[in-house]
């Protein structure tokens, strides 16, 4: 799935993404630093949700935010772990190739190259620190 956050495009392994949020109320924690941005509820159900962007960078962006939150699934427990607060969900995307060139750290996968862009691949279970079930990572899937 291809989202921007920060100005920024990602590739979002589709995968794990099992539900996109649009007008989500997210509720502060306090003590809770970046890139927490605060909880959100899904099925009845508490979810963390996690700044894109600055869980990325490392920094805040200076977009101003349309939230839109991607509740990411471990496929292995088939349990939520993470929301994602994004600007915008653009599309799927077929991913041929994957550059894994300049080492990337996790939750960044690789490169790839959408619309003569180059383009961050993540899967956003990393984000939450979950090891991810490597044979459901495939880079002739959607994004």
């Amino acid at each position: 799935m291809l989202a921007k956050a920060g100005g920024e495009h990602f590739a979002l392994l589709a995968a794990r993404i099992v539900r996109v949020l649009r007008d989500v109320t997210i509720h502060p924690i306090p003590g809770a630093g970046p890139p927490v941005v605060g909880l959100a509820q899904y099925a009845g159900e508490p979810v963390a949700v996690v700044d894109l962007f600055e869980s990325i960078h490392g920094r805040s962006s200076e977009t101003v935010q349309q939230i839109v939150v991607l509740i990411a699934r471990e496929r292995r427990t088939r349990r939520d772990v993470v929301g994602l607060a994004v600007d915008e969900t653009i599309r799927l995307e077929r991913i041929r190739d994957v550059s894994i060139d300049g080492h990337p750290e996790p939750p960044v996968l690789g490169w790839t190259d959408i619309s003569g862009n180059r383009v961050r691949v993540v899967d956003p279970t990393q984000i939450a620190g979950v090891d991810p079930d490597p044979s459901t990572t495939s880079w002739g899937g959607e994004t």
